[in-house]
């Protein structure tokens, strides 16, 4: 049952990632701004996630990209109440 949430999550992330970025070539690591639209949340989200470390990005340079696996699996890790 999970394997087909995950998928489900996936493809969702996957065809959000699409309608914020249009036809372009699948992209492995999104800047965060990307990420944030990709997902739904907003920048200053995306930001305390990672802040809280509930979010991991990864580092090309020195700005921070995020996984898009990683993308995918943060919303899975969220609570199911509000806090």
């Amino acid at each position: 049952m999970d394997s087909l949430i995950e998928d489900v999550v996936r493809r969702v992330v996957r065809e959000e990632i699409v309608a914020v970025l249009g036809e372009q070539p699948f992209r492995l690591a999104l800047p965060l701004p990307d990420a944030a639209t990709a997902a739904g949340y907003s920048l200053e989200t995306i930001r305390k996630a990672i802040r809280e470390n509930e979010l991991v990005p990864s580092y090309a340079n020195s700005k921070p990209v995020v996984m898009v696996d990683e993308l995918s699996r943060w919303p899975r890790s969220l609570p199911d109440e509000p806090r």
